[in-house]
């Protein structure tokens, strides 16, 4: 399999950088997230992290459909009066999107997060929950739209395991072919931390085990660290098919009913994020 990987970059950081070893828990892998869903100091929004709900099958074609999305993290069910028996204990993200006429708050997205700190070591190793459990709550307690998504945290492997691999960088103002390559300047050998792109496969192989429905979106990406204050955030398109998350056909109008209720009562709880399509 060929595989087609795409980086999310903050401003500080370069994708043929060493990686830092930095120890994160699962709200900070969801404030990286929602930072590059965002987009930040000019840059594009990243809907890919998030759009294969808000967007079902046309998210990558149909991205201007809206505005921007109200956001709530880390609440629990009973915050938004639904009651839940069993897990999940918590919500961890709901998108509400919406353009500039209306919210549609039958379009809103729950998402479990969960997140793997594999190493050379424990190549293999996964999250301490997959999610399964859940994500399966979101479904049953009527979520319009849910998914599930994996962040891959990797331990920077030694320099003599890294893969010598060919890195271009453009001149000013020069602008990449579609298929990633430069047309100007010679390569530049570098040594590659090939830990995050196989993890990802790991992961995603892992989640399929399950008997997770077509309609749950499934998602995994790796984020690293660098020594200067910034991150490279990784994607593989490898799995795009299994990404996709369409309507609930168990999502309930009262559980609708009540995040509308709950945003319209209590809307300094939300962020509010603004796409950036610069």
């Amino acid at each position: 399999m060929i595989s087609l990987f795409t980086f999310q970059m903050n401003q500080n950081s370069s994708s043929h950088e060493n990686f830092i070893d930095l120890k994160i828990t699962e709200n900070r892998a969801i404030d990286f997230l929602l930072h590059a869903f965002e987009g930040h100091a000019g840059k594009r929004s990243d809907l890919n992290i998030f759009g294969n709900l808000l967007y079902g099958e046309s998210y990558l074609m149909n991205w201007k459909n809206y505005t921007g999305c109200y956001c709530i993290r880390n609440f629990l069910p009973k915050d938004i009066g639904l009651e839940i028996i069993g897990k999940p204990g918590e919500i961890d993200i709901l998108l509400i999107p919406f353009d500039n006429k209306e919210v549609f708050y039958d379009k809103a997205s729950a998402f479990e997060v969960k997140i793997a700190k594999p190493d050379i070591d424990r190549m293999y190793k996964g999250a301490n929950s997959d999610g399964y459990t859940q994500t399966m709550g979101l479904v049953k307690a009527g979520f319009p739209y849910v998914g599930l998504v994996h962040v891959v945290c990797s331990k920077p492997i030694p320099d003599e395991v890294k893969q010598e691999i060919p890195f271009y960088k453009p001149a000013k103002g020069e602008v990449v072919s579609k298929d990633g390559s430069y047309k100007k300047g010679e390569p530049e050998m570098i040594k590659w931390d090939w830990l995050p792109t196989h993890s990802e496969s790991v992961q995603m192989k892992r989640l399929l085990t399950y008997d997770f429905p077509k309609y749950v979106g499934l998602k995994v990406l790796s984020i690293n660290f660098l020594a200067n204050g910034g991150y490279v955030m990784g994607q593989s398109f490898d799995w795009k098919d299994f990404e996709v998350g369409y309507l609930n056909p168990h999502h309930k109008k009262e559980t609708i009913q009540l995040i509308k209720q709950h945003h319209l009562e209590s809307e300094s709880a939300f962020r509010k994020i603004l796409f950036n399509f610069p």
